[in-house]
Parts: structure tokens; sequence; C-alpha cells
């Protein structure tokens, strides 16, 4: 016997009611599921993050410090040629032709200069990456001495069309004492290629000691 006022249609709307319910309670678990797995995902650092390098921020002319080095880039400039002393023929002069980017920098180290050079020397523009020149002489891998500065160039050859690439306005360039940057850090200077001054030909200054 059915209970006083329990037709066939209040069960059937008891009925759809309770399944509405479940389905609501599915997808508030399900929403709930998601935003979960969204904020691990949020939080959740890359791969490479344990051993991705420190970046200290440079200001054209003014000092950076890193790891065991202090560094004041200065100078940078587009040119059509770079000329300097070979590294490979000590005596010998070095030129070149071609799209370059010239540089000049004081470096040196903070606590100790036992093996301490300045092996991480890169251009970045967009996802390109360039190294400094190795055929001039130049401070590429020069040995820094603790509170001496020496002041020198660096030398990048780069494509003819480098301007046009997307990452010209925003090229960094990157200094360490490691190649491997690895839980490192990095001094990096931003540098727009497309607005920097041009010369025919640049000279690449040799190391040498910078005077007080």
């Amino acid at each position: 016997m059915s209970a006083p006022g329990w037709t066939r249609e209040t069960a059937d709307a008891a009925t759809r009611r309770g399944v509405a319910v479940k389905r609501w309670a599915a997808w508030t678990a399900a929403g709930a599921m998601l935003v979960a797995a969204w904020g691990v995902a949020a939080i959740t650092p890359p791969d490479d993050a344990a051993s991705a390098p420190f970046p200290v921020a440079a200001t054209l002319g003014s000092e950076a410090t890193g790891r065991n080095m202090a560094l004041t880039v200065t100078n940078p400039r587009m040119s059509e040629g770079a000329t300097g002393r070979s590294a490979a023929q000590s005596r010998a002069l070095w030129s070149a032709e071609g799209t370059w980017l010239v540089v000049d920098l004081e470096a040196r180290s903070l606590d100790s200069d036992t093996g301490v050079h300045l092996n991480l020397v890169d251009l970045v523009v967009g996802e390109r990456t360039f190294s400094a020149s190795d055929r001039p002489v130049s401070m590429r891998r020069i040995g820094l001495a603790t509170g001496l500065d020496q002041s020198g160039g660096l030398a990048y050859e780069l494509p003819e069309d480098i301007l046009d690439d997307a990452g010209a306005a925003t090229a960094r360039l990157r200094l360490g004492l490691s190649d491997d940057d690895r839980l490192d850090s990095v001094i990096e200077l931003q540098l727009d290629l497309t607005t920097l001054p041009h010369e025919s030909d640049a000279e690449i200054a040799e190391p040498d000691w910078s005077r007080p």
C-alpha cells in the first residue's frame, strides 16, 4: 500500500531529483579533480627547474656581480666588419667582413682567481645562440684576477639577416664562468640589436689591465 499522498507522479519526481543530485555530485567531483589537477600542474616546476641557472640582470654601463665575478658591459655596436689581433698568430693582424656585434667589457674575480675564466660568452637571439668568435684575441675565456679589472672586447659573427629576426630587439648577452651554466649564476644583459650604432669596421680591444 502506498503512503498517503504518494502517487506515481510523486515517485517519478523523486527519482528524477535523485538522478539530478547524483549527476550534480559527479560533476562537482569531476570539477574538483580538474581544479586540483590544474593546481598541481601550476605549482609543479618543469623538469629542468632543479638545475636551471640563476640569472643576474645587468644594465649597460653598470657593474653586475655573479658567482666570483663582477663585470661591466659598454659600447655595444653593430658592424660590417671586425678587426683585431689574430688568436692563431699572435703577431698577425686579423680582420673579417660580415655582420658583427662587438662589445667592450671590464671583468674581475671577487674571491679567488684560481682557474677562474670567462668561459660563457653567449648571445641569444630568438631561438638561436651564438658564442663569441675565437678567431680574434678577446675577453673570451680570459683568466680573471681578484680585485683587478681587465678590459677588452668580445665579437660575435652573426647571420646577415639577424636584424630581421623577431628576437633581435630582445637579444640577451649571457656571461659566466662555466660553459655548463646549470645551478650557476649567469649575468644577462638585454640588447636591442636593431637600435645599436653601426660602424663600417669595429675594432676588438685586446685584453689589458684597466687603469684606475
